[in-house]
């Protein structure tokens, strides 16, 4: 029963392959037949064309002969707006590149100008620590001056108290040292006292 089944489909198939194939020939047939398709194959004989025909195929030309001037006149403003984009293009591109050299232009000089301000800066901060190492050598002398004058002040004032010590009679050898800064002293030609002061 199987085998049946599969021979009745077989036989279908076969079938639907034969129609096809009729079919096929039925719309190659009736393309040949008909006026188009006798003008088409060569036929020169126009009474093979009724007027009917004839007229179906004057107006397809006309509609053919509209459709390919249109698709001339499109084609010709296709090539216009082409050109129209290649001149936008090369124009575009020319000024693209005149402002690339410029960008590299001014990206050269403010390198040139950061490089200057850098080395500036350098000199700037040389100049500086010079200043700095001047003003700490000029602190440093001030200081030693001060501490000389200092000590030569003391001196003049330890000898000009042993100068009033000695023209009043007083010897400071007996003066207890870090005593009072002003002393009494008693003139031994006088015997008047006078204070002194030890500065």
């Amino acid at each position: 029963m199987l085998v049946a089944l599969e021979q009745a489909e077989a036989a279908l198939a076969d079938e639907r392959a034969a129609k096809e194939v009729a079919r096929a020939a039925l719309a190659d047939e009736r393309a040949r037949n008909s006026s188009y398709g006798r003008l088409a194959s060569g036929a020169t004989d126009v009474r093979c064309v009724s007027v009917e025909d004839a007229e179906a195929l004057r107006k397809e030309i006309v509609a053919q002969d509209a459709l390919m001037r249109g698709y001339q006149k499109e084609n010709e403003r296709t090539v216009t707006a082409l050109a129209s984009a290649k001149r936008a293009a090369a124009a575009t591109e020319r000024a693209l590149v005149a402002d690339v050299n410029r960008l590299n232009g001014e990206l050269a000089r403010m390198k040139l100008d950061a490089e200057k301000r850098e080395n500036g800066g350098e000199r700037h901060l040389e100049r500086t620590l010079r200043a700095e190492s001047a003003l700490a050598t000029a602190k440093r002398e001030h200081e030693e001056l001060a501490l000389e004058l200092r000590q030569e002040r003391d001196a003049a004032r330890a000898a000009c108290r042993a100068l009033e010590a000695k023209l009043a009679g007083v010897d400071l050898s007996k003066i207890t040292p870090g005593g009072a800064d002003d002393y009494e002293v008693r003139s031994p030609r006088t015997g008047s006292r006078t204070t002194a002061s030890a500065w």
